[in-house]
């Protein structure tokens, strides 16, 4: 079943028709590709009047549109570490999040 999810992030605020808030995060970012610099460090996708927070570096590199180099220069100015930690943060968000998108039917 399709529903409306709003999904924001810093200065952006949508409305996405999707099937499950993992599928309204990626048409969120997919959507907004051209305006990554306007988006925050989390994409945050409303359900049900609860509000479902999202790493973006994770995604957008899962999604093609940034490159490993820059999730993982984002991951160490979020947090502060060292590069080899940085990385090894990125990969274990990446297969958290892979999880949920092949979960919800989002990716195969």
């Amino acid at each position: 079943m399709i529903k409306l999810y709003e999904v924001y992030s810093k200065g952006l605020r949508m409305l996405i028709p999707a099937k499950n808030r993992f599928e309204a995060y990626v048409r969120f970012c997919k959507e907004n590709k051209d305006r990554i610099k306007e988006m925050a460090q989390l994409i945050t996708c409303v359900d049900d009047g609860d509000e479902y927070p999202i790493a973006t570096a994770p995604l957008l590199y899962i999604l093609g549109i940034i490159d490993r180099e820059t999730a993982i220069i984002n991951v160490r100015y979020v947090t502060g570490c060292s590069y080899e930690e940085a990385e090894k943060l990125l990969d274990k968000s990446v297969k958290r999040i892979m999880r949920n998108l092949k979960k919800y039917g989002v990716i195969s």
